[in-house]
């Protein structure tokens, strides 16, 4: 009497085959997926960068800091990032505590008549670094994006108080 064989396996050739196939789909998603945690890394960085303006402007346009020598609307301040309120408890995405600060430009705005806040035009800048892994990102409010987020072993001059009076814009880091 014969006995039948059981065939209801895989072959050798057939697992090989499938592991080939699954080695080659992780050597191309590995990368890619890689890229896009790092955009988003990015992504989130320049946000909280936004975020540190917002607070800024809403605290310089309200007065917050008057009682600090020179500080009224329309001159230059800097203002470090640890004098600002944002709901992000000073964490990086990439992993650090973020430093820095927010720099504002008034200029003169020869439009409007008017002697208050109107009549000057406000630039803000972002200087922000985070500690760890040396991600930074330094530019206009209008042109912050994730590739400006650059890696640099550059410091960033921080000071715990809030200047006012003959300030210049920051460098920008290209």
């Amino acid at each position: 009497m014969l006995k039948k064989i059981n065939n209801k396996g895989f072959t050798l050739i057939e697992l090989l085959a499938v592991i080939v196939i699954l080695g080659i789909l992780m050597i191309v998603a590995i990368p890619q997926v890689t890229k896009y945690i790092e955009q988003s890394k990015k992504d989130t960085f320049i946000d909280t960068a936004k975020a540190y303006i917002n607070a800024a402007r809403y605290s310089y346009l309200n007065d917050e800091f008057t009682d600090v020598e020179g500080c009224t609307l329309g001159a230059n301040a800097k203002i470090p990032i640890s004098k600002l309120e944002v709901d992000n408890s000073g964490k990086s995405p990439f992993g650090g505590k973020i430093e820095g600060y927010i720099t504002i430009i008034a200029e003169e705005d020869k439009k409007t008549g008017n002697d208050d806040a109107s009549h000057y035009k406000y630039t803000y800048y972002a200087t922000i670094k985070d500690q760890s892994k040396r991600w930074a990102v330094s530019n206009k409010e209008a042109s912050l994006n994730r590739r400006g987020v650059k890696q640099t072993d550059s410091s960033i001059t921080n000071s715990d108080s809030i200047q006012c009076g003959t300030i210049s814009a920051p460098n920008i880091i290209s």
